[in-house]
């Protein structure tokens, strides 16, 4: 053999050794970083402001991942953007491991999933312009009704309104309802300056944000009081990841002992009050804390 010949070899050999190198550097850097999902339609819970993602699970994500660095689990984090639509789909293939935004805890979620304990109650209610007649399920009849595309509230519309006793009586049908999925929360907000919907479906405390967003655009609409379904939420969190877990629920037993919880809900909830079934689910999560049980003891040794 040449040795022009051994020498392109050489250098192939190094170029290859280079790319195989590269690679399990940046899979490295890869797997010690904590990718966080969010959403950029779901206030207060999960947006962007100032081309940063923000909101209340953001914030305590953002907590569990400065937790997870202290403890040596990532060396740092990052924020992926999701959807309504492709939140799980991207938490299954671990393109994402935390998801930060409004979760609703349901027992098929959590048969594929692990959820952290519980950080926020919430549940489905209805928006409808300021001069719109609309205060109970009669009135939705032929009305043109929003919801958001791949979430509870979506799957509840049914429950909520074609099994309930007063709408049969009143013979309401399912072909009667217009429904229009939509694909982000944002959206609603052009659709009802469009004219295209008259009622907008979706958890209450979200429904509020986005009133406020409308009223910037001399949009008046109302936000009804009556809850549909109760909604609790987790961080959902891929499985097989029990260190993080475990990080992530210690860092919240932290934030409902401390108190701390209660600045965070005032920072994402300006004017409102934590109702007291928010305060009872904060106090009780806060004492799930004690010895490790697989821990020897030092006096007995058991």
């Amino acid at each position: 053999m040449s040795n022009s010949k051994k020498a392109r070899m050489s250098l192939a050999l190094i170029y290859l050794l280079l790319i195989l190198i590269t690679a399990g550097s940046n899979s490295l850097a890869d797997s010690a970083t904590l990718k966080l999902g969010y959403r950029i339609d779901s206030p207060p819970f999960s947006y962007v402001e100032n081309n940063r993602p923000t909101g209340y699970s953001v914030n305590l994500c953002m907590r569990i991942g400065q937790a997870a660095m202290n403890n040596g689990l990532y060396t740092n984090y990052k924020f992926i953007e999701v959807t309504a639509q492709d939140r799980f789909e991207k938490l299954n293939s671990e393109e994402i491991d935390i998801l930060c935004e409004a979760t609703t805890v349901t027992l098929a979620r959590i048969r594929k999933f692990d959820s952290t304990f519980y950080t926020f109650l919430s549940g489905a209610s209805f928006m409808y312009p300021a001069n719109l007649n609309v205060t109970n399920e009669q009135d939705f009849s032929k009305k043109r009704i929003g919801v958001l595309k791949g979430t509870t509230t979506q799957n509840a519309m049914y429950e909520i309104i074609f099994k309930k006793a007063e709408v049969q009586e009143n013979g309401i049908q399912p072909q009667d309802l217009k429904l229009e999925e939509v694909e982000t929360h944002h959206k609603s907000i052009e659709l009802f300056r469009k004219n295209k919907i008259d009622i907008y479906f979706a958890d209450r405390d979200i429904l509020l944000a986005l009133r406020g967003r409308a009223a910037k655009h001399d949009l008046r609409l109302q936000v009804s009081k009556k809850y549909f379904t109760n909604e609790p939420y987790a961080l959902f969190i891929r499985k097989n990841t029990d260190d993080l877990l475990y990080i992530a629920n210690k860092t919240l037993v932290e934030l409902y002992r401390s108190g701390e919880i209660r600045r965070i809900f005032a920072q994402h909830f300006p004017g409102f009050m934590m109702s007291r079934s928010l305060r009872d689910i904060f106090f009780f999560q806060s004492i799930l804390d004690g010895k490790d049980p697989l821990e020897k003891d030092s006096t007995t040794g058991q």
